[in-house]
C-alpha cells in the first residue's frame, strides 16, 4: 500500500481492500493497525471484524499522504450524518484461494451494486450499517464475519451533493506495517470514501435610501464543490446541475438578479440563465457553466438577488419581510459535459430564513388645546439619521435629502 494515499477515482469502478490489491475508485482509503497483536498466517474462519469509515469532504489538495497504521488522517473536513450498510457477497469464502480471485472480479462489476437500493443487492445479504458521527465523520461497522462486503452510501444530509461510490471491503485484509515488513492479516480496517459538499446561506444587505421605493438586495452564498479527477489535470466528475432559487417577497416589484460573482468577479452571462415564474427566481448553470465551475472548486458563488419595496402588508407581518433560498447541486462520474438537469426534479438544501424590518410612520395633527381636534394641511419631511444606531436623539441631525414617502 505504502505511505501515499490517492484520492483520484476511478471511473464507476469500486475499491477492493484485499488481500491482492487496493483500488482506490470511491475510497481514499487505508488499514488500521491491528487491535491487538498481528495476524499472521492462515485466516481464522471464526475471528470477526469491522469496517471503520472515515467520511470526508474531498481535499482541495490532489495528492494526500496517509500510513497503514492510521497515523495519519485525510485532513479535509470530516462529513457527518452520512449512513453506510454493508452487505456480504454469499459466493464468495476468502479461506480458499478463489475466493480471493472472486473479490478482483467482483471490484470491475460492483459499480451498480447500489443502484437498486433500497432492494438488497443481488447475492448479498445485509451485514449492517452506520451513520457518521456530528464531530469526527466516522462511523463503524462492527462484528463482522469473515468475508467480502460491498458497502453502499444509503443516506445522506442534502449538503452532500455526490454520493461515494461502491466498494468491497474484505475481512480480513493483507497488509504490511511498513515498507519490508512481512503481510499479515487485518480484521479491523479503516476507508475513506469522499464526499463533495456545499452549503447555503441568505443574507440582507442594509439599504442606502428608506421609505417605499427602496431596492433591497439579498445576497445567496453557495459552495461550489470540488469535484474528482483522475490527475491533477484530468477530471472525472461532471456537474449535473446547479442552480438557485429565491421566492421573493410578494410586496416585491421588478425582481430580478443582480449580479452573480466568484471571488467578488463577474460571472459570464452566457454560463447561467435566470428563469422567472412569479416571483420565483431561478438561477440555473448552463452546460458550459457546469465546465466552468468545474475550475472553481472549493470557492463560493454569490448570487445577489434584488426587489423593489412597494408596501409594507398589513396585519402582524407588515412590515416583516422574512424568505428562505434554496440550492441544489448534484455530479456523477465522467468527463462529458451534460445538459443540466430539471431544477423542479432535485432534492434542495433550505438556507436560514433571512429577516428585512420595516416600519411606518403615522403621524396626527391636533389642536393644542384640545387633543380630539385634528388639524389638515399640515406637511411634513422625513430624512435619514446622521447617526442611525444612536441610542437617543440628543445629538442627531437630519442627514441628506429628504426621503419620498408614497411619490411625495
Amino acid at each position: 500500500m505504502g505511505g501515499s494515499i490517492n484520492r483520484f477515482r476511478g471511473r464507476r469502478l469500486a475499491a477492493v481492500l484485499g488481500a491482492v490489491t487496493l483500488s482506490l475508485a470511491g475510497v481514499a482509503g487505508t488499514a488500521t493497525t491491528a487491535s491487538a497483536a498481528d495476524d499472521y498466517g492462515n485466516i481464522k474462519p471464526d475471528k470477526q471484524g469491522s469496517i471503520l469509515i472515515h467520511k470526508h469532504a474531498y481535499q482541495s489538495t490532489t495528492t494526500v499522504t496517509a500510513t497503514p497504521d492510521g497515523t495519519t488522517n485525510i485532513p479535509s473536513a470530516a462529513v457527518s450524518g452520512v449512513t453506510f450498510t454493508a452487505y456480504k457477497i454469499t459466493a464468495i469464502d476468502l479461506t480458499v484461494a478463489a475466493g480471493w480471485t472472486a473479490t478482483t472480479t467482483a471490484a470491475l462489476t460492483v459499480a451498480t451494486a447500489c443502484d437498486s437500493l433500497p432492494t438488497v443487492p443481488t447475492g448479498t445479504t445485509v451485514a449492517g450499517s452506520a451513520t457518521t458521527a456530528s464531530t469526527t465523520g466516522q462511523a463503524n461497522i462492527s462484528a463482522l464475519a469473515v468475508g467480502a462486503y460491498i458497502v453502499c452510501e444509503t443516506a445522506a444530509p442534502s449538503t452532500v451533493v455526490d454520493k461515494a461510490q461502491p466498494f468491497v471491503v474484505t475481512i480480513p485484509f493483507s497488509y504490511k506495517r511498513a515498507t519490508g515488513s512481512a503481510e499479515s492479516w487485518l480484521y479491523d480496517v479503516k476507508v475513506y470514501p469522499k464526499n463533495g459538499v456545499a452549503n447555503i446561506t441568505k443574507a440582507v444587505n442594509a439599504t442606502t435610501a428608506l421609505g417605499l421605493g427602496t431596492t433591497a438586495l439579498y445576497p445567496v452564498t453557495t459552495d461550489i464543490p470540488t469535484t474528482a479527477t483522475l490527475t491533477a489535470s484530468t477530471p472525472n466528475e461532471v456537474f449535473t446541475h446547479y442552480w438557485v432559487k429565491d421566492p421573493m417577497d410578494s410586496r416585491l416589484t421588478g425582481v430580478a438578479v443582480a449580479s452573480v460573482t466568484v471571488d467578488s468577479s463577474p460571472v459570464l452571462s452566457s454560463y447561467y440563465t435566470v428563469t422567472p415564474v412569479g416571483k420565483v427566481l431561478t438561477l440555473q448553470f448552463t452546460t458550459d457553466g457546469l465546465n466552468w465551475l468545474k475550475t472553481q472548486g472549493g470557492k463560493q458563488l454569490v448570487t445577489t438577488f434584488t426587489g423593489t419595496v412597494v408596501s409594507l402588508g398589513t396585519g402582524v407581518d407588515a412590515g416583516v419581510f422574512t424568505n428562505t433560498a434554496s440550492f441544489s447541486v448534484a455530479t456523477k462520474p465522467g468527463t462529458t459535459a451534460v445538459t443540466p438537469d430539471d431544477p423542479g426534479t432535485a432534492a434542495a438544501s433550505i438556507s436560514a430564513t433571512a429577516t428585512q424590518n420595516w416600519g411606518d410612520l403615522v403621524i396626527h395633527k391636533v389642536d393644542a388645546g384640545d387633543n380630539s381636534t385634528g388639524l389638515v394641511g399640515a406637511v411634513f419631511e422625513v430624512y435619514n439619521s446622521s447617526v442611525p444606531d444612536a441610542a437617543t436623539c440628543a445629538s442627531i441631525t437630519p442627514a441628506g435629502s429628504a426621503i419620498s414617502v408614497n411619490g411625495f
